[in-house]
């Protein structure tokens, strides 16, 4: 019976160690999700108090990764993900909004450049330093109903101002847009042909600006991704904004993803209002000209009459 006591004393001990530590343990990491700051060192917790605010450029017209609305308020996949960013350092941001990555090199001293592709980066600013690609996206190939996707050969590429042109397009064959959306409308009128762009925004823009000559194919070529830019080269601000990108995980990142590709401003179109209310239309439209038609016989038959 001592024997058997004995034992028993052990492997209570043993699950009060155990329950203990996991105790420590799950107290550890509750601390960090209560407390994100504690994922930083004191380095980096100075940093973050004597740099509280710092200047972010958004090159607008990519949607829903990034753009302005209506009101001139920026929105997208990247605000959100930098609000959070925001929540876990104490970081405020202030964004300088530009039309084209043209106008990136006028804006003058910024901190971090977000949401650019390493593809132009190393077109743009080779030296760049990149961040981890915290949002990645399958590539599509958009193009007017009319054109035959296996002839594009002689036909005219929708291109990216300043964009690196993919393999076996001919400069002559391009016409350049400052913005994605641009880009697309310039193949729904006709002006253009065809284009490449990321899934997320290819979608977007067909939904809220309801196209009716664009046609879409899924590309088995490379990936689109996107990262932070880092202008200031200071390694602490380096190491905080992707301990920052770490933190958040697969689930919130979807979670803001969808929030943002969900928030569409749909434009109304003439095509648009004739495809939900085509028959009220044409039905209005007959009794007009009915109304119309009565008036004009019974003013003849009144001055036949006279």
């Amino acid at each position: 019976m001592g024997i058997v006591r004995r034992a028993l004393v052990v492997l209570v001990s043993v699950c009060i160690v155990f329950l203990v530590g996991m105790v420590g343990i799950t107290g550890s990491v509750k601390a960090i999700v209560d407390d994100p700051g504690a994922m930083f060192t004191q380095v980096e917790r100075e940093y973050m108090a004597q740099n509280p605010m710092l200047k972010v450029l958004v090159v607008d017209g990519a949607a829903p990764i990034q753009y302005t609305d209506k009101h001139g308020e920026l929105q997208g996949i990247s605000k959100q993900l930098l609000n959070e960013i925001s929540r876990m350092t104490g970081f405020h941001f202030e964004y300088i909004v530009v039309d084209s990555i043209a106008e990136a090199f006028e804006a003058g001293a910024v901190d971090i450049i977000c949401a650019i592709s390493p593809n132009y980066a190393k077109h743009l600013l080779p030296t760049l330093i990149l961040s981890p690609p915290f949002l990645q996206s399958s590539t599509v190939l958009y193009l007017h109903s009319s054109v035959d996707p296996s002839d594009l050969d002689d036909k005219i590429y929708a291109a990216l101002s300043d964009a690196a042109l993919p393999k076996g397009i001919k400069a002559e064959q391009v016409l350049y847009f400052d913005t994605r959306e641009a880009c697309i409308d310039a193949v729904e009128c006709g002006k253009a042909d065809y284009g490449y762009g990321n899934a997320y925004s290819v979608a977007f823009y067909a939904l809220q600006n309801g196209y009716r000559n664009i046609i879409t194919i899924p590309q088995q070529i490379e990936a689109r991704e996107y990262c932070m830019g880092f202008v200031n080269e200071d390694g602490r601000l380096i190491s905080i904004i992707n301990k920052a990108l770490y933190a958040i995980d697969h689930t919130a990142m979807r979670n803001l993803i969808i929030d943002a590709a969900t928030r569409i401003d749909r434009k109304i179109t003439p095509w648009m209002m004739l495809d939900a209310y085509g028959n009220e239309i044409a039905l209005v439209a007959l009794v007009i000209i009915g109304l119309l038609v009565f008036g004009i016989v019974t003013k003849i038959r009144a001055n036949s009459e006279l």
